[in-house]
This record gives structure tokens, C-alpha cells and sequence, in this order.
């Protein structure tokens, strides 16, 4: 696994179902969501106003950060999920700086997973 300054960071709001709920499945976060309804997760991800991933260079997903946010004042951040084989690598941390960015800089980052 290479380190976190060579994972890919981006903004991506057309996740796919298939990979959010994998990653959700892989980093347990999943037992608190809807996996077993697709339409649901689509939903869930088509209402974000921030979905933001970190990816090898390679492409694999390993994290992703779904927030919502009115861009002023709040950001609540309601999944951050993590691939359990990139953990502790710095991968949350630049997750959140980047939702952080993306939200706007007087927003407060509210964590409700």
C-alpha cells in the first residue's frame, strides 16, 4: 500500500452503488446501513452535496466520505469509511481536511456516523 500523499483524492458524485456499498461492507459501516437496498444507497448518495474518495493510484477505492452541508455554516459528515486494509495510513484525516475544503472554510464539520 503506498502512503496517503500518493492516494488519489477527489470529489466524486456519481459513486457507484456497487463500490459504496462494498467499501461500506468492508470497512463495517455497513451494518448500520441499507445494504441490502441498492435503490436506498443510490439515493443516499445522489442527496450528498459532498461525496469525496480516496483512491489507490491503480483506482481501487479505499475511502470515502459522504457530507451534507448548506456551505456556509454546517457540514454534517454522515459516512466515513475506510477499506481495512488502508487504515492508519493518514487516509481519514486528508478525507476530512478535503470535506473541510469542499464544504467551504467557516462551515464546522459535524461527524454523525
Amino acid at each position: 500500500m503506498r502512503a496517503a500523499d500518493e492516494i488519489v483524492y477527489a470529489l466524486e458524485p456519481r459513486l457507484g452503488v456497487d463500490a459504496y456499498a462494498t467499501l461500506l461492507k468492508r470497512s463495517g459501516l455497513g451494518r448500520c446501513r441499507p445494504l441490502d437496498e441498492p435503490e436506498r444507497l443510490a439515493r443516499m448518495l445522489a442527496a450528498a452535496d459532498i461525496v469525496m474518495t480516496a483512491r489507490s493510484p491503480g483506482g481501487t477505492l479505499l475511502g470515502v466520505v459522504r457530507a451534507l452541508t448548506d456551505f456556509a455554516y454546517c457540514c454534517y459528515v454522515c459516512d466515513l469509511a475506510i477499506d481495512p486494509d488502508a487504515q492508519r495510513r493518514g487516509i481519514e484525516q486528508v478525507l476530512i481536511r478535503k470535506v473541510h475544503e469542499a464544504a467551504g472554510p467557516g462551515t464546522m464539520l459535524i461527524h454523525m456516523s
